[in-house]
């Protein structure tokens, strides 16, 4: 009988082990999944933004194409002052601001 007593606590034991080994490998693949499943679908979230990236780009350089054309046309006009005005903004639209 204190055999049978025995194996029966002793596989309760294993059993509730097994059990509770399980939910922590549950919980932990719980947290690989939702770190997979965030890391994978958010730089889909971003790769939206490159057009309007783009299109501010394009924007900076028309602007500073078009001050650039201004400041060389007051250089040749022989107005020096307001060329380097003119080109010191140009240079500033690239600054990356931090």
């Amino acid at each position: 009988m204190q055999s049978d007593n025995n194996s029966y606590v002793n596989s309760m034991k294993n059993s509730y082990c097994l059990i509770y080994f399980n939910y922590k490998q549950r919980k932990h693949m719980k947290k690989i999944v939702i770190t997979l499943f965030l890391v994978l679908f958010s730089s889909s979230v971003y790769a939206g933004s490159c057009p309007m990236m783009a299109k501010s780009i394009d924007d900076k350089i028309a602007e500073a194409q078009m001050l650039r054309d201004q400041g060389m046309a007051a250089h040749d006009a022989g107005d020096h002052a307001k060329s380097e005005e003119l080109l010191a903004k140009a240079m500033e639209l690239f600054k990356v601001n931090k």
